[in-house]
């Protein structure tokens, strides 16, 4: 039985949302945790929020919205049931799904929010990854002191913060380095203090920010296995350059091959690629 209350707090009689209200006016914050259940760090941060920070330093304007986004996945213990919750919401609505079925009881709640943070992590990577809309690059560098930014043109995709940014919405994600790494952990919650205090939900704090340089990419192609035989022709690390026509895996018959030309690099490979999910992506280097 699941007794988290970030799991079992409803708002408007749907669970997994905990509000917190400064009762003064301002804009909406909504902060996402487990769209996978594998993806714990978002809890974490809730209950560092909720429990350390906010008794300190009360929210000084809007509401906060703490949402958990796959319930049902975290009481399985499956990264997901039937699909990726971060790879449909510009989908056709399928009723026997149930990453479906959640995304639409939660897209109301969605739209009510101004600003929206996805908090996730990596199976494979300490790094700690900032994500937002091209237009928004700017404002991301200011607000995030990751060394990386990955930068898509969100509208077109099928995220959350996708759906989000459709809905005229400023949204971003971020990735907390490895799953469970308690110093990746400590990381998270600076980053996630720099966007309150930038947004003006906390007051400013004094303590010291380490910006280094910021390599920043933009997404070009997702890698989406179609067999069990997927494998990349060699060991890829974090974020690797790929000459031209590389072919850099092979998916059956099917050879996987760089046809994006110069200054592309292969990002954020799976530990263990599986059909029909993302294997990593294409990225153009911007800076």
């Amino acid at each position: 039985m699941i007794t988290n209350p970030f799991l079992t707090n409803q708002y408007k009689n749907i669970s997994g949302i905990t509000l917190i209200d400064s009762w003064n006016p301002w804009k909406n914050l909504g902060l996402l945790a487990i769209t996978h259940w594998n993806e714990t760090i978002g809890l974490k941060l809730f209950a560092y929020l909720k429990q350390e920070i906010l008794k300190k330093s009360p929210l000084q304007q809007g509401k906060l919205f703490l949402i958990a986004m796959n319930l049902l996945a975290y009481e399985k213990h499956k990264r997901f049931i039937d699909d990726n919750m971060n790879r449909i919401s510009n989908q056709t609505y399928k009723s026997t799904s149930y990453e479906h079925q959640r995304l639409d009881e939660l897209k109301p709640i969605l739209r009510e929010m101004d600003i929206t943070l996805d908090i996730h992590s990596f199976s494979n990577s300490h790094d700690i990854v900032a994500i937002c809309d091209i237009q928004n690059r700017e404002k991301a560098k200011q607000i995030f002191t990751t060394e990386t930014i990955l930068v898509d043109n969100l509208e077109q995709s099928a995220s959350i913060i996708g759906y989000c940014t459709r809905k005229q919405k400023e949204a971003y994600g971020i990735e907390c380095g490895l799953h469970d790494d308690p110093e990746r952990f400590e990381r998270g919650k600076e980053e996630i203090l720099n966007f309150l205090e930038y947004y003006q939900y906390l007051p400013p704090n004094n303590r010291k920010k380490e910006r280094k340089q910021q390599h920043v990419y933009q997404f070009r192609e997702k890698i989406q296995p179609i067999t069990k035989d997927f494998k990349f022709t060699r060991d890829f690390s974090w974020f690797s350059y790929l000459k031209e026509n590389e072919v850099f895996a092979k998916d059956g018959d099917i050879e996987h091959k760089n046809t994006l030309w110069k200054n592309i690099y292969l990002g954020i490979p799976a530990k263990e690629p599986r059909v029909n999910d993302n294997a990593g992506f294409l990225f153009k280097k911007l800076e």
